[in-house]
């Protein structure tokens, strides 16, 4: 389903009827808890990592920040050794 909306995404003039909702993101009890623990998180400046092994879930999580207008980074195996150290660096500062 998600690889359709991504692909539906990039045409939705003559595909958009394909797109999921965003509802469809929160029908996870994942999602839902982290939805609840986001805005908690950010309000006390903390700072969030999540990981995962699986690209698609790092696509569903870039598609849950920009959802919440959240500021985010994707580090994944095609980001470049230089660009992951200077993401790693400003994550540590």
């Amino acid at each position: 389903d998600h690889q359709l909306h991504i692909f539906s995404s990039s045409w939705p003039a003559h595909l958009g009827e394909f797109m999921l909702p965003d509802s469809a993101l929160m029908a996870s009890g994942k999602m839902r808890l982290l939805d609840e623990l986001m805005p908690k998180l950010f309000a006390a400046n903390s700072k969030v990592l999540l990981f995962s092994q699986w690209t698609m879930t790092l696509d569903l999580l870039e598609w849950y920040m920009s959802l919440r207008g959240l500021s985010h980074v994707r580090l994944d195996g095609s980001t470049q050794v230089e660009e992951r150290l200077a993401i790693v660096d400003r994550f540590n500062d």
